[in-house]
């Protein structure tokens, strides 16, 4: 029988060959580098390429100010709608990784950071990412005695309402217009959410600890992390009920959602757009396919707070096509963490052994 593991590392092949190899195939990365070398997009807009004064770096940053310029300036509706709930997934992503990392504390702290798995789906993509971790994750046991400090919990919130600014502002075209250059340092500044997130969490949980003279419990520390759950939950569904709304009033529901590839000529747009909205789209059904899997392999731990396997299943399924994956996420956690006493885990831990 196929192990979790090898689900998630065969999900993250799939998503190399999909999103990568459409890319090379398509003419995406070709028209990516004509529009570095010229400066200008294949829509006319002047592409920024001079960012640090250093030609490897700046190269990097480029690439990616050239992919997103298409698919976030609000030039094509369904290339908005789909990265809006892509938006949501990797906010929710971000916020379970912090939250799961306190539990990781005998490992490195690179190998526990969003800011080091969020720069890598930022660059490559979630598809590719998001299943290295769920892979990486599936053999490490799961804590609720973990190391989530006082500070840790209530600088969560102000760190995850940070983090998600840049992701809003990229995201509002075209309900709201910027400048080609104002946009373009939005997307920059975007590729850096996941650091973002990172250093302010650690800077308040640390002012916070400092300050913080009654003693709370793990149970308490808890509370507020499934608090910033619901609250991400909330938007993620808001946000993913807005676009199969607006997806489907217009009709777009199969352009924004289902790849296309022999479709790219037909695009009402130029090919780098073109080809970054299939990204997008392969991009966000594999991440999905991860996080219900993900939450299909942790069943044997945490699935009587559903009372049976069938029921969570159906469940996780449902809500990920009503809510999004992102939304079904933080509820998972959620009822994680509020449903499954340390008892439990441990009782079922010794049945298998």
């Amino acid at each position: 029988m196929v192990s979790w593991k090898t689900l998630f590392v065969a999900y993250a092949v799939l998503g190399v060959v999909a999103l990568w190899g459409s890319m090379s195939v398509n003419g995406t990365l070709d028209a990516i580098d004509k529009a570095k070398a010229n400066s200008e997009l294949p829509s006319g807009r002047i592409l920024l390429t001079s960012i640090t004064g250093i030609p490897v770096i700046d190269g990097v940053l480029a690439t990616l100010v050239a992919f997103f310029d298409g698919i976030t300036n609000g030039s094509v509706l369904q290339s908005h709608l789909l990265m809006v709930d892509l938006l949501a997934v990797i906010q929710c992503a971000t916020i379970w990784l912090m939250v799961d990392g306190f539990s990781l504390q005998e490992l490195d702290p690179f190998m526990r950071s969003p800011a080091s798995w969020g720069g890598g789906w930022n660059a490559i993509g979630v598809a590719v990412v998001l299943p290295v971790y769920c892979a990486f994750r599936v053999g490490t046991p799961y804590s609720r005695e973990s190391g989530l400090s006082i500070g840790d919990s209530y600088a969560l919130f102000f760190a995850s309402a940070a983090s998600f600014v840049p992701g809003v502002l990229m995201g509002l075209p075209p309900l709201k217009s910027w400048s080609t250059h104002g946009q373009q340092v939005i997307i920059l500044l975007y590729q850096f959410t996941p650091v973002i997130f990172s250093v302010t969490q650690m800077a308040l949980a640390r002012f916070i600890n400092q300050f913080q003279y009654k003693l709370e419990t793990n149970a308490s520390c808890r509370t507020n992390a499934i608090r910033v759950y619901i609250v991400a939950a909330v938007g993620a569904s808001i946000g993913h009920l807005y676009v199969m709304t607006r997806a489907i009033s217009l009709g777009l529901l199969g352009e924004v959602f289902m790849p296309r590839p022999a479709s790219l000529g037909e695009f009402p747009a130029d090919r780098l757009t073109a080809g970054a909205h299939l990204f997008t789209q392969y991009d966000f059904i594999i991440s999905g396919l991860a996080i219900v899997t993900w939450i299909w392999s942790q069943m044997g731990t945490y699935g009587e707070s559903f009372r049976s396997k069938p029921t969570l299943i159906i469940a996780s399924v449902l809500s990920t096509v009503v809510l999004g994956p992102g939304a079904t996420l933080m509820f998972a956690l959620w009822a994680r963490d509020a449903n499954v006493t340390p008892l439990a885990i441990t009782e079922k831990r010794s049945l298998k052994e």
